[in-house]
C-alpha cells in the first residue's frame, strides 16, 4: 500500500507536533493492515483520537496510550468524519451509521441513519442537535433526533459539496463548482433552509477548487486551490492572505493555526501540511494583515507615494491627477493624519520621489518642484518648467548634496540630467536621450550610487532597458541597451551589491523580469510571468536572507518573489489581492519583527504586513 497519510482536524489552535505524532502512532497501526485505506485517517475534534478504516473494520487509537479499538460496520466504509465524540461512517450501498465508543474503549454505542437518497455523503456540520449532511452529488440533508427533516437536492448544482459550517447564525457551503451558497432558517412550523445568496471566493485570479472553511481570532477563511498552488481567502472581505504551491489539489492535506510563541506571533502563523510524492511536507506561513485607508487623501486618483524618514517618523507624500501635494503620517488607530495640503502644480501630479529631506514633485505642463522638509512641512527650494508643453512621467534624485542631481523622463521623449549649484540656479540640463530608432519613451527611470559613480537606468515603452554608468563629473564611463520584451515597459527597480547591479523590471504584459549586472556588463536575466495585467510598480528588497521583489499591477494584486542570486530563480512566494482600484505606484519598509510594510498608491492608500522570511519549509519522510 501506498504510504500517503494525513490527518484532518478541525480545531485551529495545536501544535504541530502533536500531528507527527499521531501520524507517527497511526502509520504504525496501518502497516499492520495490508487493505487499510490511509486516506481515511482522521484525527478527533478533542485530538485525543485517531480512526481509520480497513474494509468494513473502524480503527480508533487513543493518542495517550496508543490503544486501539475496532468495530466492524455491515459493509465496506468509504469514508468516516468524526462529529464531536461521534463517528459518522459513510458505508457502501448509501449506508450511514454513526457509532460511539466509551471513555474505557471497552464498548461501541451505533445507530443508522437511513437518507433514502442514493448519495455519498461528503461533509457534515453540526448546529443545535441538527446535523447537515453535504453529498458528493452536491445536495444538502437535514436531519434531527436520526429522522430526515429536509432535503435540498442540488444544492450546488451536481458537484460534489466539500465543506459546510455554521457561521454568525447562517450556514455556509462550499462545493466543486467553485461557489460558496449562504443558508438562512426560513419563517413558518417548518423552519426550512433557504438559500440566501450564493457567490465566489474573491481573488484576481478565481479559486478553482474550495475545499474546506478555517476560523480562527473571530474570522473565517476558505481554503481551497488554484492551479498548483493552495491559497486562504478571508471570508469577508476576498482577500487572499496565502498563496503557496504545493502541486495541487489532489493530495492529502491538513491546515492548522499555530499557537503563540517566540517563532510565531499572536494566529498569524499556520502550519499546512501535504503530502507529495509519498513525503510529508509541512510549510509554516504567515497570514499577511491588509488595511485599505480612504480619507480622501485626494479628490481623484493617487499616482504617486513618496515616504520621507526623520527621526524614525515616517512621513508620506502623495500626488494626484488633482493637482494635489499631501503630506500625510499613519497614526496607532489605523487611520491617517493629512499634516499639509499644496496646490502648487497647475496640471497632474505623475510622480514624487524623496532622498533624505528633500522631495521632488513632476507632472504635466513640464513643472518641476524640490521640496524641503522643515519642521514638518514642506518648505518650497526650486521650481522651473521645461521647454515645450510636456509631461513629465518620471524623476529620481541622483545626489542632495553637495549638489542636487535629478534623472528625469519626458513624454516627447527626452531623458535628462539636470545639476543645481549651491544657489539652487539650474545648469543646463543634459540630454542623455531622446526618443530614436525606434526605442520609444522612457516611461519609467531609477538611480543607484556606486564607490566613485553612479548608475542611471530607463525603461521605454518599446520593450528597451537602458543602463548608464556615470563618474561624479557626470562623464558617461559605460551604455548598455537591452531588449527585454516585444511589448512596453512600465516599472523599474535597482540595487547594488558586492559589485552586482540587479535590475527588476516589469511590462504591460505583467511579466517581471531580473537582470543581475557584472562590472564588466555580462547579465543573467530570470523571469517570471505572473501577473495578468500591466506591472505598474516594483521594489528590490533586502533581508538578512533574501532579495525579495516586490510588485503591484493593474490586476489589483501585490506580489512577493523571491530571487536567488546563486541560481539566478525568480520564484513567486505569496500574494494579496488589493482593496483598492489602479495601484500605481508602492513603498517597502522594515517594520519590527522581520516584518515588511507595503505602502501601495491607487484610488486610495492600502497597507499590507508581510512576514520578511519566505515560507518555510520541512520536509519529513513517511
Amino acid at each position: 500500500m501506498s504510504l500517503d497519510t494525513y490527518l484532518y482536524s478541525n480545531v485551529p489552535f495545536c501544535d504541530s507536533r502533536i500531528l507527527y505524532e499521531a501520524n507517527a502512532i497511526s502509520l504504525n497501526k496501518i502497516l499492520q493492515c495490508n487493505s487499510a485505506r490511509s486516506n481515511s485517517l482522521k484525527l478527533s475534534s478533542c485530538r485525543k483520537y485517531v480512526a481509520f478504516s480497513e474494509d468494513k473494520k473502524l480503527h480508533v487509537i487513543r493518542v495517550e496510550d496508543r490503544k486501539c479499538a475496532f468495530f466492524y460496520a455491515v459493509d465496506q466504509i468509504l469514508d468516516l468524519f468524526w462529529v464531536d465524540s461521534w463517528l459518522f461512517l459513510t458505508l457502501l450501498n448509501f449506508k450511514n451509521v454513526l457509532v460511539r465508543l466509551s471513555k474505557d474503549m471497552s464498548e461501541w454505542m451505533n445507530c443508522t441513519l437511513q437518507t433514502d437518497l442514493q448519495e455519498i455523503i461528503s461533509c457534515i456540520a453540526v448546529h443545535a442537535e441538527e446535523l447537515f449532511l453535504g453529498t458528493s452529488k452536491g445536495s444538502i440533508i437535514v436531519v434531527h433526533n436520526l429522522k430526515v427533516k429536509q432535503v435540498i437536492k442540488r444544492a450546488h448544482g451536481k458537484s460534489g459539496i466539500t465543506d459546510m459550517k455554521f457561521y454568525k447564525t447562517k450556514l455556509l457551503s462550499i462545493g466543486r463548482d467553485g461557489k460558496l451558497c449562504i443558508w438562512k432558517r426560513g419563517c413558518g412550523s417548518r423552519n426550512a433552509l433557504q438559500l440566501l445568496s450564493w457567490s465566489k471566493p474573491s481573488t484576481a485570479v478565481e479559486m478553482e477548487w474550495p475545499c474546506r472553511f478555517l476560523e480562527t481570532a473571530n474570522q473565517l477563511y476558505v481554503a481551497g486551490f488554484r492551479g498548483g498552488n493552495f491559497i486562504l481567502v478571508d471570508y469577508n472581505n476576498g482577500h487572499c492572505v496565502c498563496d503557496v504551491w504545493c502541486g495541487g489539489r489532489r493530495r492529502s492535506w491538513c491546515l492548522s493555526v499555530l499557537e503563540e510563541n517566540e517563532n510565531c506571533k499572536g494566529s498569524k502563523s499556520l502550519c499546512f501540511e501535504f503530502v507529495v510524492k509519498k513525503r510529508i511536507s509541512k510549510i509554516i506561513l504567515y497570514m499577511n494583515d491588509l488595511y485599505v485607508i480612504k480619507p480622501n487623501l485626494h479628490i481623484s486618483g493617487i499616482t504617486s507615494i513618496a515616504v520621507i524618514k526623520i527621526n524614525q517618523t515616517e512621513l508620506y507624500v502623495t500626488g494626484g491627477i488633482d493637482a494635489m501635494l499631501v503630506l500625510s503620517r499613519f497614526i496607532s488607530s489605523g487611520s491617517v493624519e493629512v499634516l499639509q495640503r499644496l496646490q502648487a502644480h497647475s496640471s497632474s501630479v505623475y510622480c514624487v520621489y524623496a532622498m533624505n529631506s528633500c522631495l521632488i514633485s513632476v507632472g504635466g505642463k513640464s513643472e518641476i518642484f524640490i521640496w524641503h522638509l522643515e519642521a514638518g512641512n514642506l518648505q518650497q527650494l526650486f521650481n522651473t518648467r521645461m521647454q515645450g508643453n510636456c509631461r513629465l512621467l518620471s524623476v529620481r534624485f541622483i545626489s542632495v548634496s553637495p549638489h542636487i542631481r535629478f534623472l528625469i523622463s519626458c513624454s516627447d521623449g527626452r531623458l535628462m540630467i539636470y545639476e543645481l549649484s549651491r544657489t539652487l540656479d539650474a545648469k543646463k540640463p543634459s540630454v542623455l536621450f531622446e526618443s530614436i530608432n525606434g526605442d520609444g519613451i522612457m516611461v519609467k527611470v531609477s538611480c543607484v550610487s556606486l564607490n566613485d559613480s553612479f548608475v542611471c537606468g530607463a525603461v521605454s515603452s518599446a520593450g528597451i532597458l537602458h543602463i548608464w554608468n556615470f563618474s561624479e563629473l557626470v562623464d558617461i564611463k559605460d551604455h548598455k541597451r537591452i531588449e527585454v520584451e516585444k511589448c512596453g515597459l512600465s516599472a523599474l527597480s535597482m540595487y547594488n551589491e558586492n559589485e552586482l547591479l540587479y535590475v527588476g523590471v516589469g511590462s504591460e504584459s505583467g511579466t517581471i523580469s531580473i537582470f543581475q549586472v557584472k562590472k564588466n556588463w555580462e547579465f543573467v536575466k530570470s523571469v517570471n510571468r505572473w501577473h495578468g495585467a500591466t506591472c505598474t510598480d516594483l521594489h528590490l528588497h533586502r533581508t538578512a536572507q533574501s532579495l525579495l521583489v516586490f510588485s503591484v499591477a493593474l490586476d489589483c494584486r501585490l506580489a512577493v518573489f523571491l530571487y536567488s542570486p546563486t541560481f539566478h530563480t525568480l520564484s513567486f512566494q505569496q500574494s494579496v489581492l488589493l482593496n483598492i482600484a489602479d495601484p500605481s505606484s508602492l513603498i517597502v519598509s522594515t517594520v519590527n519583527n522581520n516584518m515588511a510594510k507595503c505602502v501601495i498608491a491607487g484610488t486610495s492608500i492600502c497597507l499590507a504586513y508581510f512576514n520578511e522570511s519566505p515560507p518555510h519549509f520541512c520536509d519529513t519522510e513517511d
